[in-house]
C-alpha cells in the first residue's frame, strides 16, 4: 500500500512536469479522466 501511494505521488508529479512542457497534450488527458 505504501509503495503504491509513493508510485502514485511519482506518477503525478510526472503528470505536472508533463503538464508545464506539454499543456495542450496532457490538459486533454486531464480532461479526459475528468
Amino acid at each position: 500500500m505504501i509503495l503504491d501511494s509513493q508510485i502514485t505521488i511519482l506518477a503525478i508529479g510526472f503528470r505536472l512536469s508533463a503538464y508545464d512542457r506539454q499543456p495542450i497534450a496532457d490538459n486533454s488527458k486531464l480532461k479526459a479522466q475528468g
